[in-house]
């Protein structure tokens, strides 16, 4: 944040400091700008986010035999319409005591978590690449506790920051 101060405490010129804010707000409106222009565009009011919570057994096994599973076999095989997808390991809340939603094993005792978040251009890109991995109907993988559960949101509303995503698969991912 802008200040009327130099970092060693001394004032800025009200100039210098008007300057600064002048940028501010210049790159704000432009964000924003940008922002509502995405807003308004019918290709993005379709963008699904979809969480996946899989419920792994505890065992070291289990879980390295789930991660090898998410990284070599369940493929994205066109990712046309894929945005992102991040398998992401739950923190402990006791590490992190402003968790409130609890899914780590300190919690449940029987299980780990891992939420699959993926964002895509729409829901059918992604029922299409993924809905041939839905097994609601056949036994759970080996390395499940419990079936895994999903949800598909839709943004209505966002805002961007300047932080930039990876562009490239982490490693071992197919």
């Amino acid at each position: 944040m802008t200040t009327p101060y130099q970092p060693d405490g001394k004032r800025q010129s009200p100039s210098a400091y008007e300057d600064d804010i002048i940028v501010q707000r210049k790159q704000s409106q432009s964000t924003r700008s940008t922002a509502s222009s995405y807003g308004r565009s019918d290709r993005h009011s379709r963008r699904v986010i979809v969480l996946i919570h899989w419920r792994i057994k505890p065992e070291q096994k289990h879980i390295d035999d789930f991660l090898e599973f998410w990284r070599t076999k369940s493929i994205v095989e066109n990712r046309t319409g894929l945005v992102g997808e991040f398998l992401s390991e739950t923190l402990n809340q006791k590490e992190y005591p402003y968790i409130t939603w609890h899914m780590d094993p300190d919690s449940l005792n029987d299980h780990k978590s891992f939420v699959n978040v993926g964002t895509w251009v729409d829901e059918k890109a992604f029922h299409e690449q993924i809905g041939k991995n839905f097994n609601d109907d056949k036994p759970m993988l080996p390395f499940e506790k419990y079936r895994r559960l999903r949800i598909v949101l839709r943004p209505k509303c966002w805002r961007m920051g300047h932080g930039k995503l990876p562009v490239d698969d982490s490693s071992s991912v197919l």
